[in-house]
């Protein structure tokens, strides 16, 4: 088996089905996990519903041997779930159904109503009960993490150390703050004539909202945020990089249309102090502190179960 991480649930199909596994046997079960089993059927089930949410995953899968190793991927995240839940339960994890109600709801008041919640839960091909399993094995992760790998104090002596160990993390390149119209390759007339209004003193963020295409960054005037210019296709770059601070270019054609840029704000990039990057060190170190507790008690649960691939095909290669 792989080793365990916090990523155990980034096969979200996974976790949709696995509050279901059965606690009996069969001929055709797939595997057993302690007492619990997954069997063929839900298997199937979620590997049929992996084709259909990301069938690009499974371009070139008529080649047996690549279908084979994809399966078995899948199993093996499957088992690492199931683990995780029964280790939960063994340290004393109890989920009620007010509690996943409660995660639920959160859940739904980020749609606009109902309808547009029901929308997304069957466009993921999720029915309320998945969600409510999927909700249910969240929580029960949730409770084993806090218990086994409870927030350790991280030293300044430390956060120092790390920073001095990797400070070419902590460069920072060249920012600009832009903002740019953006138009239609076609519509080049219009461009030249809200660039000669601009010539003449028209307000940069109206006109922006008024003509520019790039919807996202139009509401807000134009604005494209402060960023590294290396982020953007190379005619853009290059326009930009020629400006001062406060000045505007004039058209700039790239594929995605013409821009007329302006560059508002600019900051030197350097290399940043301890100061500066203390508090993202120590977070970055309390997890993975906290991430190699859970992957040690994980790795020792394992080591202690009962696990048996019961379809030859799917048995790893080292089993």
């Amino acid at each position: 088996m792989k080793t365990f991480s916090r990523l155990f649930m980034s096969l979200i199909i996974v976790s949709m089905l696995m509050g279901v596994t059965a606690c009996s046997g069969s001929s055709d079960d797939v595997a057993r996990v302690n007492d619990d089993v997954i069997t063929r059927a839900e298997f199937d089930a979620i590997l049929e519903m992996a084709k259909a949410q990301n069938p690009t995953a499974f371009e070139g899968s008529e080649d047996t041997t690549l279908m084979v190793e994809y399966e078995r991927s899948l199993l093996d995240t499957m088992v690492q779930n199931l683990l995780i839940r029964q280790a939960a339960v063994a340290e004393g994890a109890e989920v009620t159904d007010a509690e996943v109600d409660e995660q639920i709801a959160s859940i739904k008041s980020g749609f606009a109503d109902d309808a547009t919640f029901d929308e997304a839960l069957a466009s993921a091909g999720m029915t309320m009960e998945d969600l409510q399993d999927n909700v249910r094995d969240q929580l029960l992760y949730e409770f084993l993490y806090n218990k086994v790998a409870p927030e350790v104090e991280v030293t300044d002596e430390r956060v120092a150390e790390y920073y001095e160990e990797n400070k070419a993390m902590f460069v920072t390149s060249d920012q600009s703050q832009l903002s740019h119209i953006l138009f239609d390759l076609e519509d080049e007339d219009t461009a030249k004539e809200v660039l000669a209004e601009l010539q003449n003193g028209g307000d940069f963020a109206a006109l922006a909202e008024e003509y520019s295409i790039d919807t996202g960054s139009a509401a807000n005037g134009g604005d494209l945020g402060m960023a590294s210019t290396d982020m953007y296709v190379t005619e853009f770059k290059d326009a930009a990089d020629a400006l001062a601070k406060g000045e505007m270019s004039g058209l700039v054609q790239s594929d995605f249309g013409w821009h007329i840029i302006l560059k508002v704000d600019e900051q030197a990039g350097g290399q940043q102090t301890l100061e500066e990057v203390a508090d993202s060190i120590r977070s970055t170190l309390l997890e993975e502190g906290r991430s190699e507790a859970f992957a040690a008690y994980m790795d020792d649960f394992e080591a202690n179960s009962d696990i048996e691939i019961l379809d030859e095909t799917l048995k790893m290669e080292d089993e």
